[in-house]
């Protein structure tokens, strides 16, 4: 007996995974020659059993992994369907203690998304409170490593209350590909979840007071996903703010979204800015420590300066903002999760180079 896997967080329309399954392996990477459409199998997992059940059918079909030229290699990309099964699988599975395990006193669940922004739909319906986070790549440098890496990583809370407990990260580098990591966060830490922080935000008095004041005047405010940025033992999360003209019930045509504001979460301190730069640099502007007594939000300019090169990397991630919007106001949630990806990365790098 093997447990099934859980499907419903796959998306609907797009995965060609089954419903119903209880193996799955990425042992296999398949490529198209453009010029003459040569296909070539490349073996990424010697050890996969079926694999070698294949290989013994058809010797010929299959390349070693080691053939493949290394500047196809850099473009290998972790699967994201693989990695969400896995994630889920993982919620129960990390464990090491048979009594642990069968007792279930150590569960883990996806965490909580609190954004409002338009979603595919997923094999499960999920309602706007409940729907789990999706994995995301970006490029990042792990706790305790020197060179950033390429991954996707999926944050995962306590099933019994909402504090972030760990994230899952898989490799695409190609001298680590498939490389599973999971870090888990101290168990005295309490650091806020991404449903708390999402909650966090809403309640501050000055970013409601906005919210409220934009509400007024025939906006609606769309908080973009929550960015989880790992830094050490912490966690800092970068959500944009969009504003799309209120449409009434019945009326033709789409709202077309606009960014207007980027919040950062850090410790105890939430920071509302017009632009990224300008909220990482309240954040970080006296020093990369978390504050843990006060909570401020604003909305003018403030804080140290930033050296040139982190203003630039923040600049080229309030550009993939800007560009996230475009694609969101053309219905491309493709286009829209991709640059918001690219953002969190560009936002990570400019956070390890101001000490974080």
């Amino acid at each position: 007996y093997s447990t099934p896997a859980f499907t419903g967080r796959l998306s609907a329309t797009r995965s060609g995974l089954p419903n119903g399954f209880n193996y799955i392996r990425n042992s296999v990477k398949a490529t198209v020659d453009a010029y003459d459409g040569t296909v070539t199998f490349y073996v990424v997992d010697e050890t996969d059993a079926l694999l070698a059940v294949y290989r013994s059918i058809f010797p010929s079909l299959f390349t070693p992994m080691d053939q493949m030229p290394p500047g196809l290699q850099r473009h290998l990309r972790y699967p994201e369907d693989l990695f969400r099964v896995q994630g889920d699988m993982f919620q129960r599975y990390h464990v090491t203690d048979p009594r642990v395990f069968f007792n279930n006193t150590l569960l883990w669940q996806v965490a909580k998304d609190p954004s409002t922004t338009p979603r595919e739909a997923t094999r499960m319906a999920y309602g706007a409170d409940n729907r789990p986070m999706v994995p995301y790549y970006l490029l990042m440098r792990l706790p305790g490593e020197a060179e950033v890496s390429y991954l996707v990583l999926q944050a995962f809370t306590a099933s019994a209350r909402p504090n972030m407990v760990s994230f899952l990260v898989a490799k695409s580098d190609p001298d680590e590909y498939g490389r599973l990591i999971s870090f888990e966060l101290p168990a005295d830490s309490f650091v806020d979840g991404p449903g708390q922080v999402g909650a966090r935000i809403n309640q501050d008095p000055e970013v409601s007071a906005q919210f409220t004041l934009w509400g007024r005047q025939g906006s609606e405010v769309v908080q973009g996903n929550m960015l989880v940025v790992p830094i050490e033992e912490s966690i800092l999360y970068v959500q944009p703010i969009y504003l799309q003209a209120r449409q009434e019930s019945g009326s033709a045509g789409s709202a077309i979204p606009e960014f207007k504001r980027a919040v950062v979460v850090y410790g105890n301190t939430i920071v509302m800015r017009e632009t990224l730069a300008e909220a990482l640099t309240e954040v970080f502007g006296s020093g990369p420590e978390p504050p843990t007594t006060t909570t401020t939000t604003t909305t003018v300019p403030g804080g140290g300066e930033l050296p040139d090169q982190v203003r630039a990397l923040l600049d080229r991630a309030q550009a993939a903002f800007v560009a996230a919007d475009t694609a969101l106001r053309s219905g491309d949630l493709a286009g829209y999760a991709a640059r918001v990806a690219e953002a969190e990365a560009l936002v990570q790098q400019a956070v390890a180079l101001l000490g974080g």
